[in-house]
């Protein structure tokens, strides 16, 4: 990272310049990340639909039963 120091009229400015690199690099991190909070969402979701699933099964039971 390259860092610039500006002054205009008394007022310092720092200036961080990120290379393309480091930004190609954080951009790839962020997308493996998605990806990964993607498939625990639809992890999430097969559970939760395997679970409705087992509900609707013992209420069907239940009626059965009475």
């Amino acid at each position: 990272m390259e860092e610039r120091s500006l002054d205009i009229g008394g007022l310092s400015v720092e200036i961080k310049a990120v290379g393309i690199e480091t930004m190609m690099n954080d951009l790839e991190a962020l997308t493996t990340k998605l990806k990964e909070a993607s498939e625990l969402i639809d992890e999430i979701s097969n559970k939760r639909m395997q679970l409705q699933v087992k509900n609707l099964f013992a209420d069907v039971r239940e009626q059965s039963d009475v």
